[in-house]
């Protein structure tokens, strides 16, 4: 079976916090591909170390353009097209949201998305506040 799983950033989204889950899912012998938005050189080799495939694509985590968003769930519905995965699991914000729309229009059959945290408007700013952050609340 292949399984997407679409993060926003590799650390700690894939490498911390869904390590054991694509460990577990390549150990079963399923075919993982981990997308994320700022896979570094070696985070793309700790990943391909485990056995699964990372993949690079485009989000724009806290930007309120539509246009942008409209796409970007264009894209990855593309990208997610030419893979024919059997399940997507998205997580965080706007993964899950942008992620289960692309994923439905690339005719995934299996579409999962978990909310978790707080999101970005209300854990605390460090150091700058942020105007985007102010006009959010």
């Amino acid at each position: 079976m292949k399984v997407v799983l679409i993060s926003q950033n590799s650390s700690p989204g894939i490498l911390i916090f869904r390590r054991d889950l694509v460990r577990f899912l390549v150990s079963l012998g399923h075919e993982v591909y981990c997308f994320a938005l700022d896979f570094s050189v070696e985070d793309k080799a700790t990943v391909s170390g485990w056995g699964a495939i990372p993949v690079d694509y485009t989000l724009s985590k806290t930007g309120l353009n539509p246009l942008i968003d409209i796409r970007d769930t264009f894209r990855l519905s593309k990208l997610l097209r030419s893979l024919r995965p059997d399940v997507v699991f998205s997580f965080f914000v706007k993964p899950s949201i942008y992620g289960t729309i692309a994923a439905k229009f690339a005719g995934v059959p299996r579409r999962v998305a978990m909310l978790e945290g707080l999101g970005y408007i209300h854990t605390p700013s460090q150091g700058n506040i942020s105007i985007h952050k102010i006009a959010l609340q």
